[in-house]
């Protein structure tokens, strides 16, 4: 709902202000820390795998990032844009954003279990066999964002940059 500049509930800009700064710090601390996470995670899967399961693991990454691509039908986005006005409606919303992302996860997690055996044509067999278990990780982060959007509406970048760190420590 659009209101007025004069509006008492824009009386405090300020306020608005200053909790952007502070969230725009906590999510670059979360950026930082994810991006260090990932560097010693690679360094240390090369290192454990060698060079020849290091190269089909992150083949097959690529492989799933790409392809994830269409898994990603912005949820979160329509959440961020429709959650704030009413704690139930919210539960809906949610509700149904995280159902419809786990009936395309469960689809997508069966599509690249095809499709690794139909890759083994072009890609080797380990890339292949590693596309059903990386997908799952494209799933999980779809529904992430089912709760990411309303606490991006509620500016709680404190919670928001934390559970991102974690998750990416976690996958």
């Amino acid at each position: 709902m659009f209101r007025s500049p004069d509006s008492p509930a824009d009386a405090d800009a300020g306020n608005i202000a200053r909790t952007s700064v502070r969230g725009a710090a906590w999510m670059l601390g979360s950026t930082a820390v994810q991006g260090a996470v990932g560097v010693t995670a690679s360094v240390i899967l090369a290192r454990l795998l060698g060079p020849k399961v290091y190269g089909s693991y992150f083949a097959a990454a690529a492989l799933i990032e790409i392809a994830g691509v269409a898994t990603s039908w912005g949820f979160g986005i329509v959440l961020v844009q429709q959650t704030g006005a009413d704690q139930e409606a919210d539960a809906d919303w949610i509700g149904t954003a995280l159902s419809l992302s786990l009936v395309i996860g469960a689809s997508y997690i069966a599509l690249m279990w095809l499709a690794s055996g139909v890759a083994t044509h072009w890609v080797s067999a380990t890339v292949a066999a590693l596309l059903p278990w990386l997908a799952i990780r494209q799933v999980v982060q779809m529904a992430a964002s089912c709760y990411a959007g309303p606490l991006q509406r509620r500016l709680r970048f404190r919670l928001l940059a934390t559970s991102s760190a974690v998750s990416t420590a976690a996958c």
